[in-house]
């Protein structure tokens, strides 16, 4: 009921676009979704789905941190989620790179790959989540935050060997 609230009345503000330190964003997101992934406990945790991040340092964009924080989270965690529903251990890659004007983030998991049923709705609010209990908001929330910025979330390949967003 609340994520239906919020989505009601939420009108995302217009970025406030400054250059960012993608790879540190990036590690601030996978710090959210993974936060048992540093600490006295790290190494006795053998986490069965962990992050692996693959961005050079001083690749930098210009983007509203905050949004795209909550870009990569969203992406980041239904990666995990959809690994850890199905079972799955493995690697949750997180890369950048710049590709001449364009810098490129992709989110690639290890999971199941998403169902025909949950591709077809996938950036609509409130029927694209294959995930149980999932409001169906994380993705079209995401997409809206990117065409802000002038990008895009896409579904690149769903398979069952995974799934990547870029």
């Amino acid at each position: 009921c609340a994520s239906t609230l919020d989505f009601g009345r939420a009108e995302e503000p217009a970025p406030v676009i400054r250059t960012v330190a993608l790879r540190q964003l990036i590690e601030e997101a996978a710090d959210v979704v993974f936060p048992d992934r540093h600490g006295p406990d790290a190494a006795d945790a053998a986490l069965a789905v962990r992050p692996s991040i693959e961005a050079p340092e001083g690749l930098t964009v210009p983007a509203d941190p905050d949004q795209l924080h909550r870009v990569l989270v969203n992406l980041t965690r239904n990666a995990r989620q959809a690994m850890e529903q199905a079972a799955t251990p493995g690697e949750v890659r997180v890369s950048a790179r710049r590709e001449g004007a364009e810098v490129i983030i992709e989110v690639a998991d290890q999971g199941p790959g998403l169902p025909e049923k949950a591709r077809a709705e996938l950036f609509t609010p409130f029927k694209g989540s294959s995930t149980r209990g999932g409001a169906g908001l994380g993705l079209a929330i995401s997409a809206e935050l990117a065409r802000a910025h002038g990008g895009r979330v896409e579904l690149i390949a769903s398979t069952t060997e995974g799934a990547v967003f870029q």
